[in-house]
């Protein structure tokens, strides 16, 4: 019996999860299986995430299962695990970009990853949570569950924080209700039953996009015939700055192979700073939000990133949030990046994430299958962010004139110009959890 497709997971930025009643799950009975980036110049942010995940129907293999013990994660480790998988994704990615613009959620693969893992078991379940850093057959649900309540899900004034998964499940393959009932309760999943994917790519899509409020369009091209599910998770994020930046013209940004002109803005208030030998970093606070951007500007970006570890990330971020604020200028340039990884397996797979993608995959306490039966083949993250200040393109220029005669002479501030490449993390100052992360190495592409 030749290879059959299961899994393709989708992830976007942040939406409340609306729950659906879910048909009863019928067991398969053929013995045969086994067991333009300022086109919206009012988004100071808006970023979007989508991860998604193909299995794959093997023939039945061989070797026994092997349970593994099960603990409960706190909320504590929770959070310090996202960050940890955020460094080793955001090291993995940026040698592989080799200096290009990029942005990703390492949170948002990180939720699709654990939904994957809760229908795991023996080494497939081990190798996943080691890359997950949270101990092997551990619990994540109550953990999960109190992070969401955390975050500034929903919208409070202007900003919008929405996080949202799905799973599409064939009809008629035999799949745990205990694992659908996981989903359910654990990550306020939608479950949806298919019966052909004749239709389910646009269905899968439309939900990506209304998720995303229309950021992201497409995700999955036409699926396999033999797909038999398709987990889905969604982030979106918007938001408006705390302090309006203006426009400042064109600027000269210093790029690793030459200087460029850029759309530059510009915003005079108080801001947390960091400024030493190896870095400059200042945090931009949101209205109504405890989620700020956090802006590093190093000496020598690919050396940073290279070397960056969650004890520096942490240390860094631990620095800002106690940071005293002060008065200065900040020079920045906008900037709009939308990065597409069709191929995060090998990336996964470098992080020891091995046993998934093979054919001796566990996937036991997903469904009532044999080890082997099942296997991920593919994992897609799509990624965007829109960073500008706030306003239409028409009242940014009468902010122009505004901007260039709002400081009298004599009185400037200290100035922070970011004009060489940077790396920018979305931050939940209240738990510490990083949600988006990147680097812009030239803003003027």
């Amino acid at each position: 019996m030749g290879l059959r497709p299961l899994f393709e997971t989708l992830t976007t930025f942040f939406h409340a999860l609306d729950l659906t009643n879910t048909p009863p799950i019928q067991p398969r009975c053929k013995q045969a299986m086994g067991a333009g980036f300022k086109q919206v110049l009012g988004v100071i942010a808006a970023v979007a995430i989508i991860l998604a995940l193909i299995v794959f129907v093997n023939p039945p293999g061989g070797g026994g299962v092997t349970p593994v013990k099960s603990g409960e994660v706190t909320l504590p480790q929770l959070t310090a695990s996202i960050n940890k998988f955020t460094v080793d994704v955001l090291r993995k990615v940026g040698a592989e970009e080799g200096g290009s613009n990029f942005v990703m959620s390492p949170m948002n693969l990180y939720v699709a990853l654990l939904m994957l893992y809760e229908g795991t078991d023996s080494e497939t379940a081990q190798e996943l949570a080691n890359a997950l850093h949270i101990p092997p057959g551990s619990s994540v649900c109550n953990a999960y569950v109190e992070l969401i309540g955390k975050l500034p899900v929903g919208s409070e004034g202007s900003a919008k924080l929405f996080i949202a998964n799905g799973v599409w499940l064939r009809e008629d393959f035999p799949f745990r209700k205990s694992y659908v009932s996981e989903v359910q309760k654990c990550f306020n999943a939608t479950v949806k039953q298919f019966g052909s994917v004749e239709g389910l790519s646009d269905e899968i899509n439309s939900w990506v996009s209304k998720k995303t409020e229309g950021m992201i369009k497409k995700l999955v091209g036409q699926l396999s015939k033999d797909t038999e599910a398709v987990l889905a998770s969604a982030m979106y994020f918007k938001a408006l700055w705390t302090d309006e930046f203006r426009y400042a013209g064109n600027m000269t940004f210093h790029t690793s192979s030459g200087d460029v002109k850029t759309h530059f803005m510009r915003v005079t208030s108080e801001f947390k700073v960091i400024k030493n030998s190896s870095y400059v970093a200042v945090e931009l606070p949101y209205r109504n939000t405890s989620i700020a951007m956090v802006i590093v500007m190093p000496n020598d970006i690919r050396s940073f990133t290279d070397n960056l570890t969650y004890e520096g990330l942490t240390n860094l971020l631990k620095n800002l949030r106690d940071a005293k604020p002060e008065k200065v200028e900040i020079l920045m340039p906008a900037f709009y990046v939308k990065s597409r990884y069709d191929n995060m397996v090998k990336t996964l797979k470098e992080l020891g994430v091995k046993s998934v993608f093979s054919d001796n995959a566990d996937f036991s306490k997903m469904a009532e299958v044999r080890r082997g039966t099942l296997t991920v083949s593919q994992v897609i993250h799509v990624a965007a962010i829109n960073v500008t200040e706030k306003g239409t393109e028409a009242s940014a220029a009468t902010a122009i004139t505004v901007v260039l005669t709002s400081v009298p002479p004599g009185s400037m501030p200290p100035l922070i110009k970011i004009d060489r490449p940077f790396m920018y993390f979305l931050v939940d100052t209240a738990t510490g959890t990083v949600l988006f992360a990147g680097e812009v190495t030239n803003p003027a592409t």
